[in-house]
């Protein structure tokens, strides 16, 4: 048996790690996951319309790349990239599930998944699901899966459409008749 890793352990990580994200670090994003029932596709697998499931608070660490442009015929377009890190546990205990393809609003700006990493970060260098050194019965919560970590782009607002931002012309003439 390992001296150290064990349930008391853990749950001392747990407890500190989750103290530091949320109430010292405290930086929260919204994350909109998309509903994949709802949202109808074409025969090349595009949507005209997409449907989100209602917007989830999560706490986050967040690691920015810095801003690349690029200029063509159409001028010049920006992109960044970011990592946001997130506490495996808490994800666990409020059923959320991160996809590729979801979206995170943060800092005024939608970042579109692109890639993630399950199962990196093991405290005491085990997973205690995954462990093999012991049969079932003898395992007692060895390690700890710690962190979930997001790659994700900025995406334009009009793709996601979760915002309305072209909306033609003026629907209603809201001019004050006092005037």
């Amino acid at each position: 048996m390992a001296l150290f890793g064990g349930r008391r352990d853990v749950s001392l990580i747990k407890s500190i790690n989750r103290e530091l994200v949320n109430r010292y670090i405290d930086t929260e994003i919204v994350l909109y996951k998309l509903n994949l029932q709802s949202t109808k596709t074409n025969i090349y697998n595009e949507s005209n319309n997409k449907f989100y499931y209602q917007p989830v608070r999560l706490h986050s660490l967040i690691t920015r790349d810095a801003r690349t442009s690029t200029s063509d015929d159409y001028g010049i377009d920006t992109a960044r990239t970011a990592q946001f890190a997130f506490f495996k546990p808490e994800l666990a205990e409020r059923n959320v599930v991160l996809e590729v393809g979801d979206v995170i609003y943060h800092d005024a700006k939608y970042y579109e998944i692109d890639n993630l990493s399950y199962a990196q970060e093991y405290f005491a260098g085990k997973d205690e699901l995954t462990d093999l050194g012991y049969t079932q019965s003898e395992r007692g919560g060895f390690g700890l899966d710690i962190s979930v970590v997001v790659e994700a782009h900025i995406t334009r607002m009009n793709m996601i459409q979760i915002e309305p931002v072209r909306s033609g012309i003026n629907k209603t003439n809201q001019v004050p008749r006092n005037l």
